[in-house]
């Protein structure tokens, strides 16, 4: 590896346009998506967190449902043995 302090102004700019250029190609590598600006991994990174967010209330909403559910079966089995 070059010190930078011994690069020119000119290689400088280079290496600086080569890594801008090349800065997702490992992303692009491990995860075999096509995405090549900022804004294509931003909005990519915002739907899955969307996603996530709505799974996550999905996931709520059913855990709320079962405990309705769960009082419900204990008051009747409370109701049941109570007769």
């Amino acid at each position: 590896m070059t010190k930078l302090t011994k690069l020119t102004k000119a290689q400088l700019i280079e290496l600086i346009e080569g890594y801008e250029e090349n800065k997702f190609e490992n992303f692009k590598e491990e995860l075999g998506m096509p995405l090549n600006t900022d804004e294509e991994w931003i909005d990519y990174i915002k739907n899955i967190q969307s996603y996530n967010a709505e799974r996550l209330n999905e996931s709520q909403d059913l855990l709320d449902r079962l405990k309705a559910q769960e009082l419900q079966f204990s008051e009747y089995l409370h109701n049941t043995h109570s007769a």
